[in-house]
């Protein structure tokens, strides 16, 4: 006697996909409810496929899946489009910097463990990078998100050593502590982060990815969150993101 599985439903984004054969994929998405899943879509290939384009990269889309507690890969049901970021014609840099969005994402995020913030984010981030050209502002923004949001980043707000608040006047980052120094205590030793970075990230913290976004960072602020955040990156997944050094040919920071 068969046993069925458990029907789910919840929105998504999907992060990639790969070819099972010759006409399935598994797809990985972030989703709502259920945080990062993998999922064999059927027939994908096929001519009149139910599934037919609604699977691309960075579509938001509306899943139903079949699965089952403890088991890694389920098998779609249905997807249907909300949102497609990528059509239209993207920009070679939106389509860049999209895939760095979700290659984070598919690194960062748990499987089967729900974030709806982290869901929000990429949306919020993806609707930005849509409704104007994406710049380092945005970039920035979605790293330090995606790091607070997964427990990754530290509290940057007072010096370790001395107590001092160091939001306003810049500090000394030590990545592979986490500790924040002033510069008085870090003499010299550190990742540094200006005034004008330092005010940035605070700034952060208050507003949405769009008003961020509208504010032009200064090249050596953007440099400095954007070797920050490389860092802190680095350190938890301990290798390089592919599409990143894409980014570097867009924006020289």
């Amino acid at each position: 006697m068969s046993i069925s599985m458990p029907l789910y439903d919840s929105e998504a984004v999907v992060l990639r996909r790969y070819a099972l054969a010759d006409s399935d994929y598994i797809t990985i998405f972030l989703t709502k409810d259920y945080g990062k899943i993998r999922a064999v879509a059927q027939g994908v290939k096929r001519p009149n496929s139910r599934f037919a384009g609604n699977l691309e990269p960075l579509n938001h889309v509306f899943l139903e899946f079949y699965g089952r507690e403890g088991r890694d890969l389920h098998r779609l049901r249905r997807a249907d489009l909300i949102r497609a970021y990528l059509s239209k014609n993207p920009s070679l840099k939106q389509t860049c910097v999209f895939n760095y969005f979700a290659e984070i994402i598919d690194e960062l995020a748990q499987e089967h463990q729900p974030n709806v913030h982290l869901f929000r984010l990429l949306l919020a981030c993806l609707d930005t990078g849509v409704k104007m050209d994406p710049n380092s502002s945005l970039i920035r923004y979605f790293e330090i998100w995606c790091l607070k949001l997964s427990g990754l980043l530290p509290d940057y707000t007072y010096c370790s050593t001395c107590g001092k608040y160091v939001t306003n006047k810049g500090f000394f980052a030590l990545p592979g502590t986490g500790h924040v120094r002033c510069a008085e205590c870090a003499e010299g030793r550190g990742l540094k982060i200006g005034e004008s970075a330092a005010v940035a990230l605070q700034n952060m913290m208050r507003v949405p990815p769009a008003t961020f976004a509208a504010r032009t960072l200064k090249k050596e602020a953007a440099a400095e969150l954007g070797s920050l955040t490389e860092r802190l990156l680095e350190m938890t997944l301990e290798k390089q993101l592919k599409s990143g050094r894409l980014l570097k040919e867009f924006f020289a920071e």
